[in-house]
């Protein structure tokens, strides 16, 4: 008997026939045996999985396609229906997705969205490589139609920046201004990672910074010399910076210069910043705080200096949860509190106030509560964020949490609205577990 009057294709197998993609469909799936007519037909009783598939609801709209998006996007449709196992129909949908990009990339993308097809957990890292070969075949057109979805593209747009970054980083740094911060952040270092010496390193930063606004040029470069640090043995000096012109090249040069400073104790951080005239001050302690981590032993130095010259503000949300300040682990942690306890009392400085003192009070929480009920009268400020710190630090316990003892510790909290906000974290810690 001839393979074809055993298996005839369904209506989606006909489909993906007729788009030169058959094989996409397991040939098993789609169809089964009708013993009264000796034919086969299409699976009565589509799997729960399919079932879920093909109810999409609260759709977005869908872009109008051409005629060979418009035959791919009945194929998907048809396909819903089909009776198969979920791996099955993942590898199906993943190969009419990767073929359907090249000649309708928004159709296909607004495909995967309908389903959230593309942001499973399971096989994440797999399914963003759906549109690989579409972005590297028509990239700025694939960053257009990205943009066009916004948010919900996230994981493919930081792929595009990923893969279109090695073979046109100069496309990657025009976009740049579309990106959000973090996106930015991404791409740009995306683009560093691909420079294997000192001189293409430094190519690529001029490129990155030709191609910035002139307001964001300070954060673009910023941005640069984070993503790849100069050589220490050839930093820029601050002799290399203070007497040129205003411009692209000195600021350039001075956020070198900040860059290879961040990992120096702040013994040398003085000596270097002595060299620094009066008038930039201001802005060679943006730069400067800009380019440490949590790890630097400077970082109180620079804060030091953007208190010194008045940049409240920059400190504001500076080190909130979610920036690259989780901890600080920078020097001693009795020095970190140390210099934390004689900050003064002002919100810009609450969470970093309490990210400096929390390496002591982890140490020993029990004796954390002498320490901070030993602080003068005049402390209030400081010993209520004190022990919000501690008790944030007794949840994040790795191995013991304890939630009774930060319950105690929010009890000696006398401001209303700090202790609302360390309930606050507490109601939240609990909810998480």
């Amino acid at each position: 008997m001839k393979l074809s009057s055993k298996r005839i294709a369904s209506h989606a197998a006909a489909l993906l026939a007729g788009l030169g993609i058959a094989a996409l469909l397991p040939r098993h799936a789609s169809t089964s045996p009708d013993s009264s007519t000796g034919n086969t037909a299409a699976a009565s009783s589509p799997s729960p999985d399919a079932s879920r598939n093909s109810a999409r609801s609260n759709k977005p709209p869908r872009p109008a396609a051409n005629s060979r998006g418009a035959e791919y996007r009945l194929a998907w449709d048809r396909l819903a229906q089909e009776s198969m196992s979920t791996g099955e129909r993942e590898s199906a949908q993943y190969a009419m997705l990767k073929a359907w990009a090249l000649v309708d990339l928004e159709g296909a993308i607004a495909a995967s969205i309908e389903e959230a097809w593309n942001t499973r957990e399971q096989h994440g890292r797999a399914f963003r490589a759906v549109f690989d070969d579409a972005f590297l075949a028509e990239p700025l057109e694939s960053w257009k139609i990205l943009s066009k979805f916004g948010l919900g593209t996230g994981r493919q747009r930081d792929r595009w920046a990923m893969l279109v970054g090695v073979k046109n980083p100069q496309l990657v740094f025009s976009v740049l201004g579309e990106m959000t911060p973090q996106f930015q952040t991404n791409a740009i270092g995306y683009v560093m990672k691909t420079a294997d010496t000192d001189a293409a390193a430094d190519a690529l930063r001029k490129m990155a910074a030709a191609s910035a606004a002139p307001e964001d040029l300070e954060e673009r470069l910023a941005s640069i010399y984070r993503s790849a640090p100069v050589n220490l043995k050839e930093r820029p000096l601050a002799e290399s910076w203070r007497d040129l012109p205003a411009g692209a090249d000195r600021l350039a040069l001075m956020t070198g210069w900040a860059n290879g400073l961040s990992s120096f104790k702040p013994d040398l951080l003085a000596t270097d910043w002595a060299k620094v005239p009066a008038a930039d001050r201001a802005q060679a302690a943006r730069l400067l705080l800009g380019q440490m981590n949590s790890d630097n032993p400077g970082l109180p130095f620079a804060v030091d200096r953007i208190m010194e010259t008045g940049q409240w503000d920059l400190l504001r949300g500076f080190f909130s949860s979610g920036t690259r300040y989780p901890t600080i682990t920078g020097g001693d942690p009795e020095a970190l509190a140390t210099w934390a306890i004689a900050l003064p009392a002002r919100e810009e400085l609450r969470d970093l106030f309490q990210l400096a003192l929390t390496p002591k009070l982890a140490a020993d929480p029990a004796a954390a509560r002498d320490f901070l009920d030993q602080l003068p009268p005049t402390a209030t400020w400081q010993r209520d964020q004190g022990y919000a710190a501690l008790a944030q630090a007794i949840l994040n316990h790795k191995t013991a949490p304890d939630p009774a003892a930060a319950r105690n510790a929010i009890q000696s909290i006398t401001d209303p609205e700090i202790r609302r906000q360390t309930e606050e974290g507490l109601a939240d810690w609990e909810l998480s577990r």
